[in-house]
């Protein structure tokens, strides 16, 4: 699944990087508003991965703790 979305960040990015030279070399506003809207779309679903990563590493740390101490007594 890292994998994947690994796989995915790397062509919404190049995808970005494509859009954003081409919007300077053709200086169209079309291009320019898809690339803006590509690049937030990326940074709202890197944002989102990352926040999910934080709290489900978080959470299974958390977990582990707990059900590590609570076999203790």
């Amino acid at each position: 699944m890292a994998v994947v979305h690994f796989l995915l960040f790397s062509f919404i990015h190049f995808s970005c990087c494509f859009f954003f030279f081409f919007s300077f070399m053709l200086f169209s506003f079309v291009y320019s508003f898809i690339f803006l809207l590509l690049l937030l779309f990326f940074l709202l679903h890197l944002f989102v991965f990352c926040v999910f990563c934080v709290f489900f590493v978080f959470f299974f740390f958390f977990f582990v703790l707990f059900f590590y101490f609570s076999r203790c007594d």
